[in-house]
């Protein structure tokens, strides 16, 4: 019996945090479109800023046709979903934290093409990529499973 309270708290943790991330991005995506329509909003001079920009390619501006991002996006959930619950369950929250990340921010950007055709980016670093909440939120969540591999895996 405990044991399946458990497993219901962390499915329960598992899709508020998801939802969370989802949401969180889809709101800061909102915001951008409404306030950097018409100017970027300089912080550190050249190395940060914010500015509005759209991206119809895949990831670090790939061109892939819109339908083949799409299913590359769904089959890349799909696949996420059978490791993560199937073949190597997560078990603890740092775990439930970075699948929550990556689910997340995967959610938010599909959510874009699917309804947009493009996905909203309006962090600008230096000179890499304009990327938004989503792009940063699947980061951290693979960067937790990388040092979670690297240094915590006995």
């Amino acid at each position: 019996m405990c044991s399946s309270l458990k497993k219901m708290a962390l499915i329960s943790m598992f899709i508020g945090l998801s939802i969370l991330f989802f949401v969180g991005d889809q709101i800061s995506k909102m915001l951008a479109e409404t306030y950097l329509s018409s100017q970027d909003i300089p912080i550190l001079q050249d190395l940060f800023r914010f500015h509005l920009s759209y991206n119809s390619n895949l990831a670090l501006s790939l061109p892939f046709p819109l339908w083949a991002q799409i299913s590359l996006s769904l089959a890349l959930l799909i696949g996420m979903g059978i490791y993560f619950f199937w073949l190597h369950p997560v078990r603890t929250f740092p775990e439930i934290l970075a699948v929550s990340l990556i689910l997340g921010g995967a959610l938010g950007n599909l959510m874009d093409r699917i309804l947009q055709g493009k996905v909203v980016d309006f962090i600008a670093v230096w000179k890499f990529p304009v990327f938004n909440l989503a792009d940063t939120w699947i980061f951290l969540g693979v960067s937790f499973f990388l040092l979670r591999e690297i240094f915590w895996k006995k």
